[in-house]
């Protein structure tokens, strides 16, 4: 066994929580046999907390923000409210539209630090860096390396996302499944609190829907103003800067109204967009996560985001070209509630 693979699934195994176990009969991270090769996939099963915190972290990172923490809704204590009514959602919209017409592509550098509490209530921190590149709506790549080394590899397109474990040299393996087919069970086995494209909304880089939940209202505090939006299992609250009209946060809720992932941001840089001498398009570069079911926290700093327009390869969102590069031979596709079965990729081999 390499050093690289050794070093590898110890950061995983330490960042990583232990979850409820599943059908696959996954082990949990805490156990002896996170370390062996039980089903041909378990290591993955290690990881699904760290997936949950980079997509999360993906989908505050490429929001352009910045500034103070807003109020959340719970908050109390309110002493005043303003007078004047609340920007309109057409003028919300539209500062939207403006906002992300030169953000449909993005390259950056980040560096990633997680947060997880252990068995006896300490708290651990893990660092990790990386690079993310995105193109506009689905398509989006996000490699993490340790010590200059690529040990995970998350990614979507337009029908797929994945989660590619390169930790253990010997045994490389990814989890695959398919927009369309996602459900909660399945999205909650490969560790996600929503739906993966609703990832991609909270990115706050599309325009916002023609319509509203609700119509936009005023924080407790006044200070910012709240709109709330349709997901696809559930719905998500978008905090603005009411004089900017620009996202500061990020809430996302489940079917049932439960708080599953929150983001805020802070240190607003501009993107620089090749071919554009002046752009209107920024990005918050410093991100926190918080997903409350798994006590779980996650920061990312961003550095030297661009929009490279062409400059980003089309293979970096090709799952087969990618399995065929990282000499991946056990990947599962998740489908429904039934037991993962082999991609329809050539070169994929399940045991």
């Amino acid at each position: 066994m390499s050093d690289r693979a050794g070093a590898g699934r110890g950061w995983a195994r330490r960042c990583v929580p232990p979850v409820a176990s599943s059908r696959l009969e996954w082990s949990s991270c805490g156990s002896q046999s996170c370390h062996g090769r039980t089903r041909g996939s378990v290591r993955l099963r290690c990881a699904t907390r760290l997936a949950i915190l980079l997509l999360a972290v993906i989908a505050a990172t490429l929001l352009p923000a910045c500034g103070e923490q807003p109020v959340k809704s719970s908050d109390k204590g309110v002493v005043s409210k303003p007078m004047k009514p609340a920007p309109s959602y057409e003028n919300i919209a539209r500062a939207q539209s403006l906002r992300v017409a030169d953000l449909d592509r993005l390259w950056a550098r980040a560096t990633l630090r997680l947060y997880t509490i252990d068995k006896d209530g300490d708290t651990n921190e893990e660092e990790a860096d990386g690079h993310v590149q995105y193109i506009r709506d689905r398509k989006l790549f996000l490699a993490v390396k340790k010590l200059g080394e690529t040990y995970f590899q998350l990614g979507s397109n337009d029908t797929l996302f994945w989660w590619i474990d390169l930790s253990d040299s010997d045994h490389k393996a990814a989890l695959v499944g398919e927009h369309a087919k996602a459900t909660p069970k399945t999205a909650a086995r490969f560790g996600l609190p929503v739906h993966p494209l609703d990832l991609i909304d909270v990115l706050c880089l599309l325009p916002f829907p023609d319509r509203p939940i609700t119509s936009p209202n005023w924080t407790p505090d006044g200070r910012y103003v709240r709109v709330t939006l349709q997901g696809r299992w559930g719905q998500r609250s978008v905090f603005l800067d009411p004089k900017t009209l620009v996202p500061r946060r990020v809430e996302a809720f489940d079917a049932r109204g439960a708080l599953v992932l929150s983001a805020t941001m802070n240190e607003d840089e501009p993107v620089k967009v090749k071919g554009l001498e002046k752009t209107s398009a920024t990005i918050a570069t410093e991100i926190e996560i918080d997903v409350p079911a798994s006590k779980t926290r996650a920061k990312m700093s961003l550095h030297d985001p661009e929009n490279r327009r062409d400059g980003i390869s089309a293979s970096a969102f090709d799952l087969k070209s990618l399995l065929e590069r990282y000499g991946v031979k056990d990947a599962r596709l998740m489908e429904g509630d039934v037991e993962p079965k082999p991609t329809p990729h050539a070169g994929v081999k399940i045991r």
